[in-house]
Formats: structure tokens, sequence, C-alpha cells
């Protein structure tokens, strides 16, 4: 098969294919910058005396390549065609936002979405006023000139928002009941390469190559996988392996890794894919790679027609089915649901998922939608299976109890 092979197009600079190194942004200029390729993914469950896990990269994400050797050849065991997918280099956003930052000349200031926009996506604007709260008592960065939408302060420990109060006033901001009068004083000619719309094309591109198959058998044994984070620098990732028939837990498998990118929404994958294709490498060694594995995340229903759970299917060429308690995008009326009832979320006028209502006990529905090699009606008919009274499928269960066990 021959591999799959995304290209990024930064903005004023030749094509970079995503086989190349990947790249940081730096704090002096923000501009891509190659870096070493790491090696691949450690399989160790803890980090070496240097406090990180062997393969991880503060700049780049690596990927596994799947060959068939390792797998034993019963029933619910998927042989993985032997193939090359790599991942999109990442960013540092957080460096990037700090270059931002440093661009609002004394006198000025820009809102939170202001630099969501520069970044590449309004969707980053949370994550921009969290990061700027944290950073708020800087002295190497201008944090103080960010302002909301309509020019208010946002909420500042009383230290520092008396800091921020006097540093804007030292240059020449004006501030009225609260409020800095953004048709004064806001500043947008921000220079970026916008890596967010970047990573946006590359989840576009992505999408393109989605297969909808029909499948007609469900396998003995299904897996799931989910990934939890124990505190803002590490996450634990688990893998459970479940019988299909009485929801069963038959083997797991959890690994530890750093993480650096941060959590936006509908970025998911270039946060937890690095993380999983670790965990389903360490799985493919000891033969327990399953046929269909069922992902805590989105599939198709995605803003950008690939969630997490399409975007590991096509990485790993594996059946991929997304679970998720969360609608990122569509449409469908889930009032009045009865309990066991499914309704099709449209996009585009068209079903790309379902909601189901999953118990009596809760009247919030979980979202279902194909991954990859799968088609809709084969995702319910799966997870209806693997249901088991719970509000979410068995091995998504299982897995998410196996992210917080200590």
């Amino acid at each position: 098969m021959a591999p799959l092979e995304l290209t990024l197009k930064p903005v004023g600079r030749e094509c970079a294919t995503l086989r190349t190194v990947p790249f940081a942004y730096s704090r002096e200029n923000c501009l891509r910058r190659p870096v070493p390729a790491p090696p691949g993914p450690g399989h160790k469950n803890g980090p070496d005396s240097r406090g990180t896990v062997p393969g991880d990269s503060p700049r780049g994400i690596c990927y596994s390549s799947y060959g068939p050797d390792s797998f034993t050849n019963r029933n619910s065991v998927l042989p993985v065609p032997s193939m090359v997918v790599p991942l999109p280099p990442t960013p540092d956003l957080t460096e990037c936002l700090l270059r931002l930052v440093c661009q609002i000349p004394p006198g000025q200031v820009a809102t939170f979405g202001d630099l969501a926009d520069a970044l590449g996506n309004p969707v980053a604007a949370r994550w921009t006023g969290r990061t700027a709260a944290e950073q708020a008592s800087s002295e190497t960065c201008p944090w103080h000139r960010l302002v909301r939408a309509d020019g208010s302060l946002s909420p500042l420990p009383a230290r520092a928002d008396t800091l921020r109060r006097r540093r804007l006033a030292q240059e020449g901001v004006a501030i009225r009941e609260g409020r800095v009068e953004l048709a004064q004083f806001r500043f947008r000619g921000f220079r970026s390469d916008r890596p967010l719309a970047q990573l946006r094309a590359v989840q576009e591109q992505l999408a393109r190559k989605l297969k909808r198959s029909p499948r007609k058998r469900i396998p003995e044994l299904v897996a799931g996988v989910d990934v939890a984070y124990p505190d803002s620098t590490w996450a634990q990732a688990a893998y459970a392996l479940v019988e299909a028939e009485s929801g069963r837990l038959v083997w797991s498998e959890t690994i530890r890794r750093r993480v650096d990118f941060p959590y936006i929404t509908s970025y998911l994958s270039f946060r937890e894919l690095p993380i999983l294709l670790a965990l389903l490498d360490t799985v493919r060694e000891v033969g327990k790679l399953a046929e269909v594995v069922v992902v805590d995340g989105s599939g198709i229903l995605h803003p950008s027609g690939a969630g997490i759970a399409a975007h590991l299917g096509v990485v790993a060429s594996l059946p991929t089915i997304g679970v998720t308690k969360k609608l990122l995008c569509g449409s469908v009326a889930v009032e009045g649901m009865r309990p066991g009832e499914a309704r099709p979320v449209l996009v585009e006028g068209r079903p790309a998922g379902l909601a189901l209502r999953p118990t009596s006990g809760t009247r919030r529905p979980i979202f279902i939608s194909p991954g990859h090699r799968v088609d809709l009606a084969y995702c319910e008919r799966v997870v209806r299976t693997l249901m088991f009274g719970r509000r979410l499928p068995a091995p998504v269960y299982w897995a998410d109890r196996l992210t917080r066990a200590r």
C-alpha cells in the first residue's frame, strides 16, 4: 500500500512535505526551523532519569510503522499491512503565542480573539485567555496588553490586576469603567504563519482519505482507547480489550507520556495521537491489536470531517469508531429521546453520525460516528452491542477507568 503523504503549505513559503523533519516556532522569530527527527515512540510506562519518555520530542511527534510480523492469527486480532503514515509536524503554540503578544506595541491592546485569529482559528481564544492569565505577572512579555472582546479587563488576582492597570496607564492606554476603547487602542497587525489554519488544512486533506466500508461481522474482541491527564504536562493512555458478548475486560495496557500540544477544541488529534500511536505500537508487539477499535473522540462528526477517531484510523490503518459525549458539529434534536433511541446527526443535510440515549439513567446522549473503514450502520450495531446498561460502550468505559487508575 502506498504511503499517505500530506502536505503543509506555509503562508509565503515553499511547500513542506510532512515526511520532512518536524518544525518549531522559536521565541525569537516564530518561524519554521527544522529540528532533528525523534526516534520511534518509547514503550516504557514512565519517564527515564532525565524526566522524559524515550521517543518524546518537544517540537515534533513520532509515528509508528505497523507490520504483520508480530500479530497472532486469531479471530479478533487484525494483521495490519505494513505502511508508514507520518503525522504532521506540530508547532510550539505557546512559543508562537508569546511571539504574537510581543508584537503588540506599547500604547495599544489586542483581544484574545485577535490572537486566536492570528494563530489561525478563533476557537483558540479560550486557550489564549487561559495562557495569558497564567503569565499575567511576567516581566518578559507584555501580557497586560490583552483584553476581552468588548475591551474589558479579564479577572486577575488583585496584585496582578493592579500591576496590569499601572502598566497600561504608563503606556497611555485609558481605562474607563473597566474597559479599553478598542476603536482607539486596538492592534491587529500581527505577522504570523497561522499554524492552526495549516493544521486544519492537514485534517481536511486527511478527511479525503477516509474510507466508508460496510462490515457485517462484529468480532469476538473489540478494543477501546482513551487518554486522561493526571496533570497539565503528562498524559495517560489506556487500551482495553473487551469480549463483545459479555463486555468483560480480558486484557489491557496503559502508558504515560509528556504532552506539549495544548487542548484546543477540534485539534485533539495533535495532542493525543502521539501517545495513542505509542500505545498501539506496544499492543501490536504483544499481538493484542483488535480488529475494531472504539475511540473516545469524534470520527467524521468534526468541523474538518476528521476527528481523532478518523485520524487514528487512517494513520494506523485500522477500522475505528468514534464515540464522544460532546457534539462538535452537525444538528440533531435530542429533546424527548427515549432510552435506547438513536437519531441521525445531520451535517449539510446528510447523516454523518448518530445521537444515542444510552439508558434511562441519563438524558444526555452520546454521539457516534464512523472513523475509518467502517460505515454508520456498522458503528451503531457495534456500539449497541457493547453498551451493557452503561452510558459508554464497554471498551471505552474500561479504557476510561484505566486512564484514571493511579
